[in-house]
């Protein structure tokens, strides 16, 4: 199968490399969207940042090269020994976090502190390739309403949700944004579905600014946001 794979900084592959054989206790996920984060981009520029090189992962075994990609989404084609709650053909979006389960952070629920954290894409292979392994925990069923694509940024928008959850939005608050690339706009879009009154987001990029893409997405919800509380009032 065809996997972009991180070698190194500035060394990304485009390889023909074999599928990934299926192992008790995960699932074999045939990818049928992902995006490109930040941190992929970073790792590429800058990095060894979180991809182990000089000594294995200590949960998952493995040293660079990896297959990169941890926003993905897609079908599950084969089921390992021991899973259950999966059928072959379930649509999934994957939530890349791998954690250990026992340290001091893990029993409390909060599973990105874990010491031993890892992140599939980065820690072992993941997305940019036709099929993906993971675990049963990473693995979030979707209706066939939401596209792959938009099940491929169910990880950052999800980054969004807990961001106006922890600043405690009321209905009516007025927001300031700071940042209007991915993670920024999908603050807008929830600080609005949440009823937020006011939102001002401040890019400082000029680059991002000059991008039609992110004024539009930030028009469009402040006229959607208008439209629904007039539609209220009636």
């Amino acid at each position: 199968m065809l996997a972009v794979r991180w070698h190194g900084r500035r060394d990304l592959r485009l390889e023909d490399i074999p599928e990934p054989q299926l192992k008790p206790g995960f699932i074999k996920i045939k990818v049928k969207a992902c995006g490109i984060c930040g941190t992929d981009l970073n790792e590429y520029l800058n990095g060894p940042i979180f991809i182990p090189t000089e000594g294995p992962h200590p949960l998952t075994g493995r040293t660079a090269p990896v297959t990169i990609g941890h926003e993905f989404a897609g079908e599950v084609v084969e089921i390992g020994e021991g899973v259950k709650g999966f059928e072959v053909g379930d649509r999934v979006a994957i939530f890349p976090v791998i954690h250990c389960g026992e340290c001091y952070f893990c029993r409390r629920g909060m599973e990105n502190l874990c010491v031993n954290f890892g992140v599939t894409g980065l820690s072992e292979d993941g997305g940019f390739a036709e099929y993906a392994l993971v675990r049963p925990y990473q693995a979030y069923k979707i209706p066939e309403s939401v596209s792959f694509e938009e099940a491929a940024l169910v990880e950052p928008l999800s980054v969004g949700l807990r961001a106006v959850k922890k600043a405690g939005l009321l209905p009516g608050d007025s927001v300031v944004i700071i940042g209007a690339g991915p993670i920024g706009l999908s603050v807008l879009l929830v600080a609005r579905a949440s009823g937020a009154g006011k939102v001002i987001v401040v890019e400082p990029s000029k680059v991002r600014r000059k991008r039609p893409s992110s004024l539009v997405l930030i028009l469009q919800s402040t006229r959607a946001a208008g439209a629904r509380r007039k539609s209220l009032m009636r």
